[in-house]
């Protein structure tokens, strides 16, 4: 990828599809090992000073070791947990032991640091009613808004957004986004752009301009357009800040940096957080918190950006205030986020989950890295003069094989003239944001293959610079009209092993066929490609093992084949898919010789005891050939999932898929159907099918309201959205 100065960086994948390395002019920015469970196991930045990890048997990180300097120096996290998986002792450099203790609600109620111990305890809508802190609470009102904390009056506008605390008085637009943090001595304004993201902010009189890559500030510039600052990221791992010198973050368990070191391996500051986020900082060494950074780090905890003039943290959506442990906002999704409080930060969990969104989605601590990014959209930001429009000029660049090589960019940055300024304002804002004095940046269009995405005059009339900060990620949007950046990460492990074949099946091979049971991951099986019309080789990722009680008997001619009764055929003259048990006499099946047959009969009958049960995952067009006669069918389940009462629930009408699913280690553990709208309360829009456990021998689904990393998992019956502890609901045999 080519960024701002014409700066080619590279990214290498794993066989696994996993980020191996990031390289910039042929030398190391970061690189990763694994461990074969597909564990972050070493973390290498273009220094001295490298990471490792270490896993329990339930993949759960219990220790970081950060190498600084030389002669070497070892930092170390060491993490424990209780027995439903909350952290429940930290222990940092071989010093005092944390411990943390939680309610039945995984709510933390006592936690010690460095060892001085602190209570807390909470109402039954998740408020804070007690602290032996010495910060006291007075009961919250009715809807759940704090009236006093610390002996300080809180009041709160129409919208429910806080108005004045603590001498600081707050201000919002019409979307509830904070346009203003003002005291005696502090002034500052803020302007977003359609994404919510804070594209620009006058600090005291100082403006300063944001440029993102998805969710991830990436440069920052003042109102002359000179770079103050760009930070490097490998798949969501912030890594490396340019300027004004080489800096080198290091995170802890949750994401927050714990320390930064420079090109050599050696540590520059170290960095603390209390239970909420709030920081303080030190030198290599020092025991005496400095107030500020003296490098300009910012990006704290869980890697989000810190304004300590103003004491909160930006999370996009909303502002979070450490010193009481909530947002500003209530919750721009409502109870869809937190179906406790629309104020509190993760479930007061700070210490396993983080809410990087501000949507009160709470993500369980990361993995170190995400895995592998499987597109990316570049908006064409021309300075040949003319207006810019949402979404015109968008490239779109993907190996098409489970990662994507490089991206190349002409002039995304470098010197040139721009063109001048006239005023403009964002649409989905209700001001205009402050100009540039003199922009500086010439872009040039990307040489990739131009793909229009629709047409708004959102940007018309915007300078390059000044679409710079807005354009670059307000144009990366899809044919949906929603952000179209794809990264295939951090979901949980899932599986298609609902839908089976008995041991026997023949598999369609360019060699010839195969027993289902003898196919191994890596071998490659003959597959449909429907874009192409042509029979194709793939590869298979996964052999899928499961029972079942019945069987669905298909008669083709003088053959029969045997398959359960949820499993999807290709019904070419449907031009669908339909499962075995809703198949019909006359509906026509497809061949991997091209000819289509009559189905004669379909009978589905029970079984006195079970039998083994064998599934595929192949890549790509996720299909194969199956049976004697080779009948296209589908690798994955098309009518899934079993609610908490046991009845059926079926996928969501008009959901694409089934996608494969890739979890954090890059592998490739099920699939989900995705965009659709369902469940007997239409808020069900992705189920996940999840690989057997221990508890749910049989595997499990998981309902979601949405698409991404911003998806909470919902109760299909009410729609209502759930903990983790209640999300899974057991799955029967293979149907």
């Amino acid at each position: 990828a080519v960024f701002p100065g014409t700066s080619l960086y590279t990214y290498g994948y794993t066989t696994r599809d996993q980020l191996q390395d990031l390289t910039y002019a042929a030398a190391n920015v970061v690189s990763y090992t694994y461990d074969l469970n597909g564990n972050v196991a070493g973390r290498t930045p273009g220094t001295n000073a490298a990471s490792g990890y270490l896993y329990d048997a339930m993949n759960r990180l219990t220790k970081i070791t950060d190498t600084f300097g030389s002669p070497p120096v070892n930092k170390v996290y060491n993490y424990g947990y209780d027995e439903v998986g909350n952290r429940n002792s930290i222990q940092r450099d071989g010093g005092v032991t944390d411990a943390l203790v939680y309610n039945k609600n995984s709510e933390m109620t006592s936690f010690s640091l460095e060892g001085t111990a602190t209570s807390l305890s909470y109402d039954p809508s998740g408020n804070r009613i007690n602290t032996t802190a010495g910060m006291s609470y007075l009961p919250a009102n009715n809807l759940n808004q704090y009236t006093t904390v610390g002996g300080q009056a809180l009041t709160y506008g129409g919208n429910g957004n806080l108005s004045t605390y603590n001498t600081w008085t707050y201000s919002f637009d019409a979307q509830n986004r904070l346009t203003s943090a003002d005291k005696t001595g502090t002034n500052s304004d803020f302007y977003y752009d359609g994404l919510n993201r804070q594209v620009a902010r006058v600090l005291n009189g100082i403006a300063t301009y944001s440029v993102w890559d998805g969710a991830e500030r990436v440069a920052e510039y003042d109102a002359s357009g000179n770079v103050l600052n760009r930070w490097i990221y490998a798949g969501g791992d912030l890594v490396r800040s340019p300027n004004p010198q080489q800096i080198y973050y290091y995170p802890d368990g949750l994401g927050s940096t714990s320390r930064i070191a420079d090109a050599s391996g050696i540590v520059l500051e170290k960095y603390t957080y209390d239970v909420g986020g709030s920081p303080a900082f030190y030198a290599p060494g020092g025991t005496t918190d400095l107030g500020q950074s003296a490098y300009g780090v910012d990006m704290l905890f869980t890697g989000q950006k810190w304004y300590s003039q103003l004491g909160i943290y930006d999370l996009r959506h909303r502002a979070y205030l450490p010193s009481i442990g909530r947002f500003l906002q209530p919750d721009p999704i409502g109870f869809g986020g937190d179906p406790a409080n629309i104020y509190r930060y993760c479930g007061n969990n700070p210490v396993n989950s983080r809410d990087p969104s501000g949507l009160g989605v709470n993500e369980k601590t990361p993995d170190a890295v995400p895995t592998v990014i499987k597109r990316i959209i570049v908006t064409d930001l021309s300075s040949s003069g003319d207006p810019l429009r949402y979404g015109e000029g968008s490239a779109l660049v993907s190996t098409g094989g489970g990662g994507w090589e490089s991206l190349s960019i002409d002039n995304f940055g470098g010197g040139g003239s721009g063109g001048g300024g006239g005023g403009f304002s964002i649409r989905t804002g209700l001001r205009p944001m402050p100009l540039l004095a003199s922009p500086t940046i010439s872009l040039a269009p990307p040489p990739l293959a131009y793909r229009p995405f629709g047409q708004s005059s959102l940007l018309q009339g915007m300078s390059p610079m000044q679409a710079i900060f807005v354009a670059i990620v307000l144009g990366a949007a899809g044919e949906s009209g929603e952000f179209a950046a794809e990264e295939a990460t951090a979901v949980e492990a899932e599986s298609s092993a609902i839908n089976c074949f008995p041991k026997g099946t023949e598999i369609a091979t360019a060699n010839g066929p195969v027993k289902i049971e003898d196919i191994k991951p890596g071998d490659l099986v003959e597959a449909y490609d429907f874009k192409t019309a042509k029979v194709v080789d793939r590869k298979v990722e996964k052999l899928n093992r499961s029972v079942t009680y019945h069987w669905a008997t298909v008669r083709i001619g003088r053959t029969t084949m045997r398959a359960t009764r949820s499993h999807p055929f290709w019904v070419e003259s449907e031009k669908r898919w339909i499962k075995a048990a809703d198949l019909k006499k006359g509906m026509r099946l497809r061949f991997a010789s091209g000819r289509t047959a009559s189905i004669q009969s379909v009978l589905v009958a029970d079984l006195k005891e079970s039998e083994r049960t064998y599934n595929l995952v192949v890549a790509r067009d996720h299909d194969y050939f199956a049976g004697k006669d080779a009948v296209l069918v589908h690798n994955g389940p098309a009518f899934v999932a079993p609610n908490g009462s046991g009845s059926a629930v079926s996928i969501p009408p008009g959901a694409n898929g089934p996608v494969p699913v890739i979890n954090n280690s890059g592998i490739i553990t099920g699939f989900s159907y995705q965009g659709g709208s369902g469940g007997l309360n239409g808020q069900v829009n992705t189920v996940r099918i999840m690989d057997p456990t221990d508890i749910n021998p049989n595997g499990y689904a998981v309902y979601e309201n949405g698409v991404g990393p911003d998806a909470q998992a919902v109760n299909p019956l009410s729609g209502r959205t759930v903990g983790p502890e209640d999300a899974h609901y057991s799955l029967t045999p293979c149907d």
